[in-house]
């Protein structure tokens, strides 16, 4: 059976047994791929979505590369632009994933 005829509906189910081992982990390979890609892609314009529309509500969307330091970075120098003496956070899991509790206590 081709791939084709695999991928229309009603045709058949695509079973372990109608396809050689090999092939079916790289169909699933495959398929986890595609799932994440299409993931990814949907995520980013979601994201791109609320930045949007924070910025015409007049805010401001921080972009970090990474999940770790530059986060805490962008925090701790937007504190210290404020002089700010408190500060109130609405994700605390953020907070664990990053240390952000840490790094404002050693400001």
């Amino acid at each position: 059976m081709c791939d084709r005829q695999m991928m229309l509906s009603g045709v058949g189910e695509l079973t372990r047994s109608s396809v050689a081992p090999s092939a079916w982990v790289t169909r699933r390979r495959r398929g986890a791929a595609a799932r994440r890609r299409a993931i990814n892609e949907q995520s980013l314009c979601c994201v791109e979505q609320f930045e949007t529309a924070v910025t015409a509500a007049g805010g401001q969307v921080h972009w970090a590369r990474d999940a770790t330091a530059r986060p805490t970075r962008i925090v701790v120098e937007l504190v210290r632009a404020e002089d700010a003496d408190e500060l109130f956070k609405v994700k605390s899991m953020a907070t664990q994933e990053f240390g952000l509790n840490e790094a404002l206590a050693e400001r």
